[in-house]
């Protein structure tokens, strides 16, 4: 069967690679846009043949390898998790003049690494070990899918507590502002009642002054016209009185002051 184009890329990029690059010594690393690995060239053909049955069983499973920069993914939906393939190193420091060197030398031990989970050559070679890979990765992408969706719905129950308390927030202002308008007209009703039994009081008691008379039923109608200009169920005209706010009988916009050369 013919290895995948990945496998294939990969390979180029192995053996056109230099050798001892970063201080690991004779081994070759994949170049940026490939397959991510790092092998000696005896392990090249090893490594690649078991990269490619495993990318060929996980995208027949939904899977796929994503190759993004110098970084290698296997993903599938709601799940990307990094892989790579290499072989195994050991540490060596060298004294160099003043300074350590430490280089990183192979030890024929081929891993695959995800994230959080690495296989390696040992009692099982890591061929061996591909249906433990398979099952791992198909877990792992089954948490992370149940979790997304799980996000999803608590985003979506978030979104609708919060229309929903908007809504309340709405329909609490909008009940607030009814409220305070209907106390606001009552107290308005109230006031030229009560203006009106005072009207009443002071004709009963003045009708008998015919000297005040005509003074009177002057005063008279003028406060009985205000009393009609305020209640809220009449609201007659009144041009003295039409800048005027009735709930506080204070003016809508401020008073001219003479002399102020901007006054109309």
């Amino acid at each position: 069967m013919k290895p995948d184009e990945l496998i294939i890329a990969a390979k180029n990029s192995l053996l056109a690679s230099d050798e001892d690059r970063f201080n690991y010594i004779g081994m070759a690393h994949t170049h940026r846009d490939n397959l991510k690995s790092k092998l000696t060239r005896k392990n090249i053909s090893r490594a690649l043949l078991f990269y490619d049955t495993l990318l060929k069983i996980l995208r027949k499973r939904g899977f796929d390898i994503q190759v993004r920069y110098d970084k290698t993914y296997v993903t599938a939906e709601d799940y990307s998790d990094e892989i790579v393939l290499l072989e195994k190193t050991k540490i060596e420091i060298q004294k160099d003049g003043n300074y350590n060197r430490t280089t990183y030398r192979p030890i024929g031990i081929l891993a695959l690494r995800l994230a959080y989970k690495e296989w390696k050559d040992g009692k099982m070679p890591l061929e061996q070990q591909l249906s433990t890979i398979i099952v791992y990765i198909e877990l792992a992408a089954r948490s992370w899918q149940a979790a997304a969706k799980r996000r999803r719905e608590e985003e979506v129950q978030r979104k609708e507590k919060e229309r929903l308390q908007k809504e309340f927030e709405t329909l609490q202002e909008k009940e607030l502002k009814e409220c305070k308008d209907t106390l606001q007209k009552a107290t308005r009703w109230d006031k030229p009642n009560n203006l009106r039994n005072y009207i009443n009081e002071i004709e009963s008691r003045m009708i008998a002054d015919s000297d005040a008379h005509e003074h009177i039923n002057n005063w008279l109608a003028w406060a009985r016209s205000k009393a009609d200009c305020y209640d809220p169920f009449i609201e007659e005209e009144d041009p003295l009185l039409a800048n005027v706010d009735k709930d506080t009988l204070s003016s809508k916009t401020p008073s001219k002051k003479y002399g102020d050369p901007f006054a109309l």
